[in-house]
């Protein structure tokens, strides 16, 4: 999701102080500018492409703190990662009863039958 959302948004943002002009919208009321800065390629001085960067690393510094806090209350008070023998056979096979596809690549399926003996519960697939 990071590179869809993420990265298309830190790209925009910064492409509006790149593109960024003051000729009006068509249909614009009174012919008001649709910016008060130029963007960088338009004659601007690089300010509106620093407030943009700016903003960029203020959003990003924001999400950040907030995910992290959320995660270490929700961690807190309820265990977020799964225990280490289901981590180390992976989630396919204890939650779907399937291995991934590189499952004999990655020895996945000697690992799922070590952890077995270590009381490790699959649950039997839903669509049998």
């Amino acid at each position: 999701a990071f590179p869809v959302h993420g990265g298309a948004g830190i790209m925009g943002t910064l492409l509006v102080g790149l593109f960024a002009t003051n000729k009006p919208f068509a249909g614009e009321p009174c012919g008001r500018p649709a910016v008060s800065r130029e963007g960088l390629f338009y004659g601007g001085d690089g300010t509106l492409l620093c407030l943009q960067a700016a903003g960029v690393v203020t959003i990003c510094a924001w999400s950040f703190v907030m995910t992290w806090s959320v995660l270490h209350v929700l961690d807190a008070v309820r265990r977020i990662r799964v225990p280490r023998p289901v981590e180390l056979i992976g989630l396919d096979l204890v939650e779907h009863a399937h291995f991934d596809c590189n499952a004999e690549k990655t020895g996945a399926r000697i690992m799922a039958f070590d952890a077995l003996e270590h009381e490790v519960h699959l649950r039997p697939p839903d669509f049998y």
